[in-house]
């Protein structure tokens, strides 16, 4: 997920104050600047399910165990709240970008996030859907064109 706020932007991207979060198959909805350890693993079907149902308040990576307490990760609420400013600066724009899965659960996320007054109830949804190479293509086009244009 990447939003658009109008302030300048990170050098790996075009400027424009992005606020980006992403959907991780281990370690849920996160913001960029999160650190997160190598991994391999896909999201499959069940997981998603599980993401969705887990909604904005269960913490991903789970618990290694049942037994422990469930105090791993973070949860998509907290992670959104601090992108969006606790809901002082919510996203107007909003690019969600990924394979099939990725998408189905961060649209049933962009329902809570609008519920958290993360996201406007009016915010502008692009999906990027295709091979990576044209998906990072049609991302820096949403990126260098701008807020509403």
């Amino acid at each position: 997920m990447t939003g658009r706020s109008g302030r300048r932007g990170a050098r790996s991207i075009p400027s424009g104050g992005w606020r980006v979060g992403f959907l991780s198959a281990r370690y849920g909805f996160r913001t960029a600047d999160s650190p997160i350890e190598d991994y391999d693993a896909r999201l499959t079907p069940d997981l998603a399910e599980r993401m969705i149902a887990g909604g904005m308040t269960t913490r991903w990576p789970r618990p290694p165990s049942p037994n422990k307490p469930d105090n791993y990760g973070s949860h998509p609420g907290c992670e959104i709240a601090s992108l969006a400013y606790h809901g002082t600066r919510p996203f107007t724009h909003v690019a969600l970008v990924g394979g099939g899965l990725y998408l189905k659960v961060m649209r049933a996320f962009l329902d809570g996030f609008r519920e958290m007054r993360c996201v406007t109830p009016d915010a502008e949804i692009t999906e990027i859907n295709a091979g990576i190479g044209v998906m990072r293509q049609r991302l820096r086009a949403w990126l260098e064109q701008g807020p509403g244009q």
